[in-house]
């Protein structure tokens, strides 16, 4: 049995239809392979929050952060109503995307009422994109019956330097990736980009960063 990395980003993550196109392609290799599945965020959706984040601080407009949420919760939440047949696992993945966008609302509203950004805001902010798609392809696939959790990169032993928004793993990664993900439960589903200094801040590893943690 082979140990197989399957990353998926860009359109093969726009919608639902993709997300349940992926679940099919993960249940076919997972019959002979053991996997690890690596996901970006929804197509798209990390230049918008970066987009967002921008406008924040330079206009500090509440309301237009509470309407771009809005959207950005519609969208994700038709996602997982595409792809999730389940309705308990559906109910689930929903209430851990809504609390995860209600973390992301006040880090927008914090920048608005702040005027600034920093680099260290901006992986926070980035960091979003992932940790909203990542739950919804675990219950994909708990859905198709294959047992599965999901991590964000530092939950998975990924840890970087603190250069904010192109970080470099540390050496001791290495060997803490197999500690925390080894042996694997059915198919653990981990962020692309996102990892966490040594001080336990959230950082990023910069664009094609998920080709990196692949």
């Amino acid at each position: 049995m082979a140990r197989l990395v399957m990353k998926f980003g860009g359109v093969s993550v726009a919608d639902g239809s993709r997300l349940r196109h992926v679940g099919d392609l993960v249940l076919h290799f997972n019959r002979d392979n053991e996997i690890v599945l690596v996901t970006s965020a929804l197509q798209g959706v990390t230049d918008d929050l970066l987009a967002c984040a921008r406008k924040a601080a330079t206009e500090g407009n509440v309301s237009e952060v509470i309407d771009f949420m809005e959207k950005l919760m519609d969208r994700h939440n038709q996602a997982i109503t595409d792809a999730i047949k389940d309705p308990h696992i559906a109910k689930e993945v929903k209430e851990t995307v809504s609390k995860k966008l209600s973390e992301l609302e006040k880090a927008f509203i914090g920048i608005c009422y702040l005027g600034e950004l920093t680099a260290r805001s901006l992986d926070y902010i980035s960091s979003y994109g992932e940790q909203l798609a990542a739950p919804i392809l675990a219950g994909v696939l708990r859905d198709m019956g294959i047992p599965s959790q999901h991590y964000t990169g530092s939950e998975a032993g990924i840890v970087t330097d603190s250069n904010y928004g192109d970080s470099r793993p540390l050496e001791k990664t290495y060997n803490l990736i197999p500690q925390k993900l080894l042996p694997l439960k059915g198919v653990p589903v981990v962020t692309g980009f996102i990892a966490m200094d040594e001080k336990g801040t959230i950082t990023t590893l910069g664009r094609g960063g998920s080709d990196l943690s692949a």
